[in-house]
């Protein structure tokens, strides 16, 4: 689908603070989020809509990504499912004015996102936010592309987030694997 572009908000600038989002009440707040995740990211919302949260579906199918099982433990597999409108996978973007994506679970009572400590090759679980590099995902859309996306990791550079050995079964795992064209990367 040609090259990849990375993008860091407007005119090539990070996102800068999102000034009185934490002044004002929660349903202001996601409608302030996702306006910026639009105007920034280019962003139009996932595929498949989820009243919880953002769901992200590996392009051309309906499996989505996916917290196995709802747990709220630390170190819990990431995997695809079929998209279903569940909490499993509903994300938003924890921290949007640090110029990163940040995969974080909306399940109730939940403050977990994805983490990609383990690099390259590894499977990525669900761990406490905590605002690391770890947690930050770069995002990535193919040239002329609006609505497909890929992300990678911030202190993994050139590894994004992948479905293992380009799977499309339910419970197939998510790890990182180096940047390539692929559709296991490619998420709508």
């Amino acid at each position: 689908m040609g090259e990849l572009r990375r993008i860091k908000g407007s005119h090539g600038k990070r996102i800068g603070p999102v000034d009185a989002v934490h002044k004002r009440g929660a349903a202001w707040t996601v409608t302030v989020l996702s306006a910026v995740l639009v105007a920034v990211f280019g962003l139009a919302g996932p595929a498949a809509a989820n009243p919880f949260g953002e769901q992200y579906a590996r392009v051309g199918t309906n499996k989505c990504i996916d917290n196995r099982n709802g747990s709220s433990l630390n170190g819990n597999s990431i995997q695809i499912w079929d998209c279903n409108n569940s909490y499993n996978q509903a994300w938003r973007d924890a921290d949007p004015r640090s110029g990163y994506y940040t995969f974080k679970n909306q399940a109730p009572g939940f403050n977990k996102c994805i983490d990609a400590y383990r690099g390259s090759q590894q499977y990525v679980v669900l761990w406490d936010c905590d605002g690391s590099s770890d947690q930050s995902f770069i995002v990535l859309r193919p040239t002329g592309s609006t609505e497909i996306y890929q992300f990678e990791s911030v202190r993994w550079r050139g590894n994004c987030i992948d479905i293992r050995y380009n799977s499309t079964a339910n419970g197939a795992f998510i790890w990182l694997y180096p940047c390539h064209t692929g559709n296991n990367q490619r998420w709508e």
